[in-house]
């Protein structure tokens, strides 16, 4: 059996379908694997698209992880992009730890 980190931006109904493909999958046995989180670099409120697409896990009763990428960069404007990028990116490292 696969156990699978999902990451998303869930920026639109493209996200939402294949989550819910994947799961319709996992529910009927034609794919052996366990969804262990779901990561999403937004919060709710920042996009209807999103606030979806949290529902639809929260729906699915799987772990969700938020993380907002565009607050956490407003709070580091001061950095070059990648700068806040790496800085972001080992913040989601430490969240996913457990």
């Amino acid at each position: 059996m696969y156990k699978i980190g999902w990451f998303s931006t869930a920026n639109g109904k493209t996200s939402q379908l294949l989550l819910s493909t994947v799961m319709d999958n996992i529910q009927t046995d034609q794919l052996k694997a366990e969804i262990a989180f779901v990561f999403v670099s937004r919060e709710q409120g920042e996009n209807l698209e999103t606030d979806n697409f949290i529902n639809m896990v929260e729906g699915y009763n799987l772990p969700l992880v938020t993380f907002s990428f565009d607050k956490f960069r407003a709070l580091h404007s001061d950095l070059k992009r990648s700068q806040v990028r790496e800085l972001y990116d080992t913040k989601v490292i430490e969240m996913l730890k457990a």
